[in-house]
C-alpha cells in the first residue's frame, strides 16, 4: 500500500475470526449506513460527508498536478464553472460547494471526485458544440456527486483493501492521514460505475439540466457522438471508456427519459440550443498535444524549449514525456520509437555515446548486428546501429539506436519492433531519424500551438467544400459534420458558425 508520498506501508491483516466478522457486520449495521440523498435509502456509507470532501480535496491536488487547469482562457474556465454551479443547485444535496474546472488534457473525458470536484478536459470542451451538451456531460458528473457513488465505493474499496469489515470503520481517528484514501479516490473518479449507477446519473443529469432551461434532447445528440467517435476514432476516447460504459447503452434510456419529459412539458420542444456563443467561447481552444513547451502540428513533433522537431509518421500516435523520454510514439502498440536528451558532463562525440551504450548490451541482453555513420538532413553526424534482443516476456525484437550531439546535449533515437519486422521497418526508422530537425531561434519563436477555429460559413458552403478547404480532405464531409455536433444530412445554413479543426484533430 503507498502513502501519498510514495512510501511503502505495510498493514497487520487481522485473522477472520467468524464472530468478529459477525460483530463487524452489526456495527456497520449500526453505524456504517446513511441515507442516499437522491433515493432516501439507505445503503453501506463509512465516510462522512466531511470525510468525503477531505478525500476529495486531497485527490484534487493529485488531479491538478498530473493534468494541471487549463490556464490559457480564464473566461472559459468561468463560464463552464457557471454552467455547473447552475446545475448543482438543482441537486439534492443543498449548500454542497461544488467545485468545476476544464483541464489542459486533449483527451476526451470528463469525471468527478468524491466531495464535489468536477472536471471537463479542454479535449471534451473541443467535441462539444452547444452549451446545452455542456450541460449534460457536467450535470452526468453532478449526478455521481449528489447521488455519493463516489463515497459509497470509496467505502466498498477501503473495506476491500482492509479485508474485514471491522478494519473498514472509518472515524476521525482512524483517517488522520487521508493518504490511502485519496488513492482510492483517484482510482474512483477514473474508473467505471456501474451500469445502474452511470443510468441514475444520466437520469439526474438530464433532469438538472430541463430544470435549468436546457433542450434535454442534447443529451441524446452527445450521446450519438460520442457512439459516431467509437466507431470512428476508438482511440480518442480511451479514457472516456474507462469511466463510462459505451453510448449505445445510454442512448435508449436517456432518449426515454427526454420523451417523459417533453409528455409532462411540450413547451420544452421549442428550447432553442444555446449553440452559438458556446462556439464563440471556444473559438482559440487550444486542441491536440501541447504542454506548453511541446506540441504537434500536423505531421511532426516540436520541442520549443530544446529546439528540435521530429516527423510523426502515419497512423502513429505520441506520448510527451514519457517515463523520462523526451518524446515517445507508437504504432498500435506493434511499433514503438523514443527520442531522448540528455545534457553532457564532458565534450562527447556520436561515437563515445555509441562505446557507452555497448558497455551495457550484455547486461541488456542484445547483442549487435550492424551499424554505420550517416549524416541527417542538416549534416549532423548520427551513429546509426541496430540490435537483436528480447522483451521481458521473452518476445524477439529488433532495436535501431542513433546517437548525434547537438549543442550541449547528447541525443539518442531508439525504434523497436519485432523481430520479424525490424529489416522491413528499419529504412522507415533511419528515414525518421536523419529527418530529425534543430530549429533556430526565429522558427521557435513563431511556433504557435494547435487551436481550434470557430467561422461562419460562407453562402453555399457543403461539408465536402469546407472539408475540402480547410482539411484538404475531399471524403471527410461526414467527419466534419459530426465534429460539428451535426448529422452529415444536415445543410450548412450561410452565416452559420463551424468548428474547423487543426489537421490532426480529427483522424481518419
Amino acid at each position: 500500500m503507498k502513502q501519498r508520498n510514495g512510501s511503502s506501508v505495510t498493514r497487520p491483516v487481522p485473522e477472520r475470526d467468524p464472530a468478529a466478522v459477525v460483530a463487524a457486520a452489526c456495527l456497520i449495521l449500526l453505524s456504517g449506513c446513511a441515507k442516499n440523498p437522491v433515493t432516501g435509502h439507505r445503503q453501506l456509507m463509512l465516510i462522512s460527508e466531511q470525510q468525503e470532501f477531505a478525500i476529495g480535496e486531497g485527490a484534487d491536488k493529485e488531479v491538478r498536478q498530473e493534468y494541471g487547469s487549463y490556464l490559457d482562457s480564464p473566461s472559459l474556465r468561468s463560464y463552464v464553472d457557471g454552467v455547473g454551479n447552475s446545475l448543482a443547485a438543482k441537486g439534492e444535496r443543498p449548500g454542497m460547494v461544488f467545485h468545476f474546472d476544464v483541464l489542459n488534457s486533449p483527451v476526451i473525458n470528463a469525471f468527478a471526485l468524491p466531495g464535489g470536484f468536477v472536471y471537463v478536459t479542454r479535449g471534451m470542451l473541443e467535441r462539444l458544440s452547444s452549451e446545452d451538451e455542456l450541460a449534460m456531460v457536467v450535470g452526468h458528473e453532478i449526478g455521481h456527486v449528489t447521488a455519493r457513488h463516489g463515497a459509497a465505493r470509496l467505502s466498498t474499496l477501503y473495506a476491500m483493501q482492509y479485508g474485514t469489515l471491522l478494519g473498514a470503520v472509518i472515524s476521525p481517528t482512524t483517517v488522520g492521514n487521508y493518504g490511502d484514501l485519496i488513492n482510492l479516490a483517484m482510482q474512483v473518479g477514473l474508473s467505471k460505475y456501474s451500469r445502474d449507477q452511470e443510468a441514475q446519473a444520466d437520469r439526474l443529469g438530464v433532469g438538472y439540466a430541463a430544470e435549468v432551461g436546457y433542450q434535454p434532447k442534447d443529451a441524446v445528440t452527445v450521446m450519438k457522438i460520442l457512439k459516431w467517435m467509437e466507431g470512428r476514432e476508438p482511440g480518442a476516447l480511451e479514457k472516456w471508456f474507462l469511466s463510462h460504459p459505451p453510448a449505445d447503452e445510454r442512448i435508449a434510456d436517456v432518449s426515454s427519459q427526454v420523451r417523459s419529459i417533453e409528455q409532462k412539458d411540450p413547451a420544452v420542444t421549442s428550447r432553442p440550443t444555446r449553440r452559438d456563443d458556446y462556439l464563440k467561447r471556444i473559438d482559440g481552444l487550444i486542441v491536440g498535444l501541447y504542454n506548453g513547451a511541446e506540441m504537434v502540428l500536423k505531421d511532426r513533433y516540436y520541442n520549443k524549449e530544446l529546439a528540435v522537431s521530429l516527423r510523426v509518421p502515419p497512423g502513429w500516435e505520441v506520448n510527451l514525456d514519457p517515463n523520462g523520454a523526451l518524446v515517445a510514439m507508437n504504432q498500435k502498440d506493434k511499433q514503438y520509437a523514443f527520442l531522448e536528451a540528455d545534457p553532457m558532463h564532458t565534450s562527447t562525440e556520436p561515437a563515445d555515446m555509441e562505446r557507452e551504450f555497448e558497455k551495457t548490451l550484455k547486461r541488456r541482453g542484445y547483442t549487435r548486428t550492424g551499424g554505420s555513420q550517416k549524416r541527417t538532413g542538416q549534416e549532423r553526424i548520427v551513429h546509426l546501429a541496430s540490435y537483436s534482443g528480447h522483451t521481458s516476456k521473452g518476445e524477439a525484437i529488433g532495436v535501431l539506436k542513433g546517437f548525434l550531439v547537438q549543442g550541449k546535449q547528447k541525443w539518442t533515437y531508439t525504434a523497436v519492433c519485432e523481430q520479424s519486422l525490424f529489416a522491413k521497418n528499419r529504412e522507415d526508422y533511419e528515414s525518421q531519424l536523419l529527418d530529425l530537425r534543430f530549429m533556430d531561434e526565429a522558427e521557435v519563436a513563431r511556433l504557435q500551438p494547435p487551436r481550434l477555429k470557430v467561422m461562419e460559413a460562407p453562402a453555399g458552403a457543403t461539408w465536402e467544400s469546407l472539408s475540402r478547404e480547410h482539411l484538404s480532405d475531399p471524403d471527410g464531409a461526414e467527419r466534419l459534420a459530426f465534429y460539428n455536433g451535426l448529422d452529415p444530412n444536415t445543410p450548412v445554413a450561410g452565416g452559420m458558425l463551424v468548428k474547423i479543426p487543426p489537421s490532426l484533430a480529427v483522424k481518419p
